[in-house]
């Protein structure tokens, strides 16, 4: 049901995407999960949003802040966005550099590639990292959206290959709107939660896969290296994953309460049954 809901969420807003191809418009936000690994393992909830304009270079361009859940004092502004048609510009208020840089495109056809720069990380002279992706024609769909599989490599002649992952057409990738690109960076991870334009939702993620575990009475406590699951209603599998999808523990956990212990501190993916919890181990 609520797939559906979310469904004709999308398409009651499609004129306006027919009109303006992407989603990025003034009153659009963005809902990220990020996680890092070192030096101390951490899950943070980063809000992306589209508030108000500033005419730059004759264009009438978007001022995009970004700024961390319940905490307004980390609001800050991180790019000047401008689109064209299928094509997502910004610009680094923060850099010397002055120039608008390609951050999505999302009509590529099958086999075609572009240069795309990153919002996040730039190099000793200031300016934004690039990388080539290639989409692969390839498609699947999420929340009632085209996924477009990309694969990224360092440049043109497609010899170095980085990673792969996946644009919303018209939204923003998976990991988040501000990573739509290297895709194969160490040491984080990220999953586009929701996105919605006012109050109007755009998309959301599947609910299995998102942090807390929802109507059930499961509690999970961590102390050092061990976890416990308490509030089991009945026997069920029990598994823990890695960050990177490595299974490092499976067994059947009985009705009650249940630990664990894992090998050392981390990020890890704890399924309970049908129910999944992200878990951050901070000390050994």
């Amino acid at each position: 049901m609520d797939k559906l809901k979310t469904t004709m969420l999308v398409l009651a807003f499609a004129p306006t995407l027919m009109n303006a191809q992407t989603f990025f418009t003034v009153g659009t936000s963005w809902k990220t999960e990020l996680w890092n690994m070192e030096p101390d393992p951490k899950i943070y909830i980063q809000i992306v949003s589209l508030d108000g304009t500033e005419t730059i270079d004759g264009y009438t361009s978007m001022k995009m802040y970004s700024e961390y859940e319940n905490d307004a004092t980390s609001r800050k502004l991180v790019a000047y966005i401008r689109t064209n048609g299928d094509k997502v510009f910004f610009m680094n208020p923060e850099t010397k550099t002055k120039a608008w840089y390609l951050m999505y495109d999302f009509g590529l056809k099958a086999g075609e590639g572009c240069y795309v720069y990153s919002c996040e990380c730039t190099n000793a002279e200031g300016e934004p990292l690039r990388s080539y992706v290639m989409y692969t024609g390839t498609n699947t769909t999420e929340s009632g959206l085209t996924a477009m599989e990309l694969k990224e490599y360092y440049d043109e002649t497609c010899d170095e290959y980085l990673g792969s992952e996946k644009w919303l057409k018209g939204l923003a990738s998976t990991r988040g709107v501000l990573l739509n690109c290297s895709f194969g960076l160490d040491g984080m991870g990220s999953n586009l939660l929701e996105c919605s334009n006012n109050n109007t939702l755009l998309y959301s993620r599947n609910s299995t896969q998102v942090t807390d575990i929802k109507g059930a009475e499961l509690k999970v406590t961590v102390n050092g290296l061990s976890v416990e699951v308490s509030g089991i209603k009945s026997p069920c599998s029990l598994t823990v994953y890695s960050s990177d999808g490595a299974l490092l523990q499976s067994k059947m956990a009985e009705a009650g309460n249940t630990k664990l212990t894992l090998p050392q501190k981390g990020i890890y993916l704890l399924k309970v049954g049908d129910k999944e919890r992200k878990i951050a181990l901070t000390a050994e």
